[in-house]
């Protein structure tokens, strides 16, 4: 969940192994029940972002609402499917 807060948009995440986020505020995130895992990162502070995953380890990646707020949304999306499976 690229661009994560206090909560999320995924129904029903209890039945995902996991669900990862990443986000500007630790207290926000910490009360996220959704998510099995988070980064506290911000985005916007390099023209290249990188996330802090390996390659290929997500199915799906999700950024919703907040790719407005991204200054380099082109190359996030880029480094977001660098962390995605094949077919993700």
């Amino acid at each position: 969940d690229i661009g994560s807060s206090w909560t999320s948009h995924i129904r029903d995440a209890s039945r995902l192994s996991q669900v990862s986020g990443i986000g500007m505020n630790e207290a926000e995130l910490k009360t996220n029940t959704a998510l099995t895992d988070f980064h506290v990162l911000d985005l916007n502070q390099n023209p290249s972002p990188k996330l802090p995953y390996p390659d290929k380890t997500f199915d799906v990646a999700l950024c919703q609402l907040s790719i407005d707020y991204f200054v380099h949304p082109l190359e996030l999306m880029k480094e977001a499917s660098r962390v995605l499976r094949q077919g993700g």
